[in-house]
């Protein structure tokens, strides 16, 4: 195996075992029963934190309703068949009923006692020892006097004696199934307030991280062009949004906490059109991963039934789309199948490693809807699904992101020997910007860099200032002591001249013989003679020795400054020939000297 896919198996194993131990943390106490409708906790220890989750067989009452005043009649004596709770009630159809149990209490009681209560399909209410204490939708003896809604729910229950009597009104008009088919837990009102806040924390863990992941995808394909082999990263993002809305949807995050008011009947839609279109959405990843292995047509069918069906969902009624569930998961078990069996094909004819690791991903998530599908039924925890999706999520990134990486070390392998041919191109493109005896920038740099600032200064209307510099009777030094000394005299000359622009932006080449060209921007008239001035007397105190000079017994230079705002459509040289000319005007007037255009 390739070390980038045993990373990703690596770290899917510490995802599932990490959000395992949270979600296994809360412990819920199954030594209580209740049998024939009696749940004895007489030898429970409520008081010190145990909570009970409530199991066995409960009092029930087939199509009864409660009015006022007759919650008595259905007591736990009065009942002639039972029904097991958690478990959608037998048999499967619509209509109402009263589940009823009566708890035999411990001596010593918490401040607060509680139920908590996950969603029941498809309304209920509660009543303590004959009394409303709370309710979800209504109940109703029909359609019409129905109101779906499904939320989980914490409830406090007043105790006022050693036993409670509990009844149920439910109903079911909408759904295929009904009944007290979820977990319900009982116990101090606490710790059951703790078991939330931390059952909150989980979901919004896996559902922020999930989030990360499929925004990273979607920004990710924004960022490169849309071809066919970057779609895959598009398809992948809307995998992971459909799996944060269907674990929120199933749960209480989204619709009971995040945005609170929402009905059953938008819980259903989308609960039902995210398991229309996930499977779907991945399908259509994998397409574009291994288009070569699917075919267009399995693509057209599964895109065109998912969409019918997902329209069916959108527009149509609860009581009617509720009853595609079937047809549905065997659409997607058939789906399934056939991308699995494409890929095991492929991955024995191409023997390409890849090919099962996506498999692998595919499986995951196949495995994390059906563990969704089985959660209805109470077959497996309630956070087994949540962690699968989870787990998906890290898998099929780290696994997206390994092949990218290989795609990327590829690209950087092949362009390691143009990254050195580009270097060293640059190399000899800086050199022949340089002169090479002063070290300074040279005329072509200077043209160029001259070009830039002239055409950005003329936007912001920031002043240029600029210096020609020319050392006085340089032929005569040459003449003199030769062309050796004179060169050493131009790199001294050039230091001089460059340390006394130290400040950030100025520059200066040299323009050729024994010429400069300094260049000062956002400086004033005043300044830039003080700098000229400066120049000057640096070089005068390097006592250059120089006999033949005509203006002083060392080497001395004559500098001409000028200054200008830049206008659009000039250029540069006018500046420059303002300078020349305030240098010319020096040399006349007797060298040695600064002047000023």
């Amino acid at each position: 195996m390739k070390p980038n896919l045993l990373k990703s198996v690596l770290i899917t194993i510490s995802i599932i075992f990490v959000f395992f131990l949270f979600a296994s943390c809360e412990e819920y106490s199954r030594d209580y029963r209740v049998e024939n409708g009696i749940l004895d906790l007489r030898n429970a220890d409520l008081a010190g934190g145990e909570l009970i989750d409530i199991r066995g067989d409960m009092a029930f009452f087939w199509h009864e309703f409660i009015t006022d005043g007759n919650t008595g009649s259905f007591s736990v004596s009065a009942a002639e068949s039972f029904m097991k709770v958690p478990s959608y009630w037998e048999p499967h159809e619509k209509g109402y009923g009263i589940y009823s149990m009566r708890i035999l209490l411990p001596e010593s009681l918490p401040a607060r006692l509680a139920l908590k209560m996950t969603n029941v399909l498809e309304n209920y209410s509660l009543y303590a020892d004959g009394k409303l204490i709370y309710q979800v939708g209504q109940p109703g003896t029909s359609m019409e006097a129905s109101v779906p809604d499904s939320a989980p729910a914490l409830i406090e229950i007043p105790v006022n004696a050693d036993e409670m009597n509990l009844v149920f009104q439910v109903s079911v008009w909408n759904e295929v199934y009904g009944g007290l088919a979820r977990n319900i837990y009982f116990g101090d009102c606490r710790i059951l307030e703790q078991a939330r806040e931390r059952g909150l924390f989980l979901d919004s863990a896996i559902l922020g991280a999930i989030l990360l992941v499929g925004l990273y995808h979607l920004m990710f394909c924004l960022m490169l062009d849309f071809e066919r082999k970057n779609l895959s990263y598009l398809f992948l993002g809307f995998v992971f949004i459909l799996t944060i809305l269907f674990i929120g949807s199933k749960d209480e995050l989204i619709f009971r906490t995040l945005f609170n008011g929402f009905g059953a009947a938008v819980r259903s839609k989308f609960i039902y059109s995210t398991l229309t279109l996930s499977v779907p959405f991945f399908f259509c990843y994998i397409y574009f991963v291994f288009p070569e292995f699917l075919s267009k047509a399995a693509l057209r069918i599964v895109l065109a039934v998912s969409t019918v069906t997902w329209l069916i969902i959108l527009f149509g009624k609860t009581s009617f789309f509720t009853r595609l569930l079937i047809p549905l998961e065997v659409f997607n078990l058939s789906v399934s199948v056939y991308v699995v069996l494409k890929l095991v094909y492929y991955s024995i004819r191409k023997r390409r490693l890849i090919i099962p690791a996506y498999l692998g991903g595919y499986l995951m998530l196949v495995t994390g809807v059906v563990f969704s599908m089985l959660d209805n039924f109470m077959v497996v925890p309630p956070w087994s699904p949540a962690v699968i999706f989870m787990a998906f999520s890290v898998y099929q990134t780290v696994l997206q992101v390994s092949g990218s990486c290989t795609a990327y070390r590829q690209v950087m392998n092949l362009n390691t020997a143009f990254i050195e041919m580009e270097k060293e191109t640059e190399k000899q493109k800086d050199l022949s910007y340089i002169d090479h005896l002063t070290s300074l920038p040279n005329r072509r740099y200077l043209n160029e860099y001259m070009q830039k600032l002239w055409q950005r200064n003329s936007m912001t209307g920031t002043v240029i200032g600029m210096i020609a510099v020319d050392i006085d009777y340089f032929k005569l030094y040459n003449d003199r002591y030769g062309h050796l000394e004179g060169d050493a005299c131009l790199k001294r000359v050039a230091a001089a001249l460059t340390e006394s622009l130290n400040i950030q932006g100025n520059f200066i080449a040299r323009n050729g013989g024994a010429e400069f060209i300094a260049v000062l921007p956002g400086c004033s008239d005043t300044e830039l003679f003080k700098t000229a001035e400066h120049m000057r007397e640096h070089v005068e105190t390097l006592q250059i020795e120089h006999v033949d000079s005509e203006c002083s017994v060392n080497v001395t230079i004559s500098a001409g400054t000028s200054s200008a705002v830049p206008e659009k459509y000039t250029n540069w040289l006018s500046l420059f020939a303002q300078a020349d000319d305030a240098l010319y005007s020096a040399k006349r007037n007797g060298r040695n000297r600064v002047e000023s255009a």
